[in-house]
């Protein structure tokens, strides 16, 4: 399952998904406006963009050209989230080590 930031849209996704399904991972901002499921404006596509590469999840690499990252893989495949206030890494299980102690962790105190 995703863990998608409160900073994401569900156009995200969508950019995220068809740039995946690119056999080079590219894609043009003006090519993603026109797709049937993207349905925003190139404007609004390309500050998605902008701020999907300001988050790693994609690399710009030319005038309105962008790749997906790695990281944009792992988010893709669930392996991360993108929580500003969180580490990117998703627990394999909610019963990992929540990093707060119990009480037989307080000591003699």
């Amino acid at each position: 399952m995703r863990k998608s930031g409160s900073w994401m849209t569900i156009w995200d996704d969508r950019i995220l998904e068809t740039l995946r399904n690119d056999p080079d991972k590219v894609g043009k901002v003006g090519e993603l406006a026109k797709r049937d499921s993207i349905r925003i404006s190139q404007s609004s596509v390309s500050r998605r963009c902008k701020k999907l590469a300001d988050h790693g999840l994609l690399r710009k690499i030319g005038d309105g050209v962008y790749i997906l990252t790695e990281r944009g893989e792992r988010y893709l495949d669930g392996e991360i989230n993108t929580y500003e206030d969180q580490p990117d890494e998703v627990p394999e299980s909610d019963n990992e080590d929540s990093g707060v102690p119990s009480p037989n962790d307080a000591g003699d105190a």
